[in-house]
């Protein structure tokens, strides 16, 4: 079952209302790893933004999956361009 919270949150759940989970939007999660990159960095948000772009762009994968994968430690700072 998949509901709309509010504009910026979505709720999903397998099972039942038990186990629910937030899940947040791509463009809070795009955020999200541009500013782990302006504070990791010391970039401006523009050269942060280039940076997940150039790696999705190479990896051929969706722009928030790359930024997901930066804030959950699967993908290192050092493996960015």
């Amino acid at each position: 079952m998949l509901l709309l919270h509010d504009a910026h949150t979505l709720i999903t759940s397998d099972q039942d209302d038990d186990e629910v989970a937030l899940i947040p939007p791509p463009l809070a999660v795009i955020s999200q790893g541009v500013g782990f990159l302006v504070s990791r960095l010391d970039l401006d948000p523009d050269q942060a933004l280039a940076r997940l772009r150039a790696h999705a762009f190479v990896t051929q994968r969706p722009l928030a999956e790359v930024a997901d994968d930066l804030l959950k430690r699967r993908l290192s700072v050092e493996d960015l361009p």
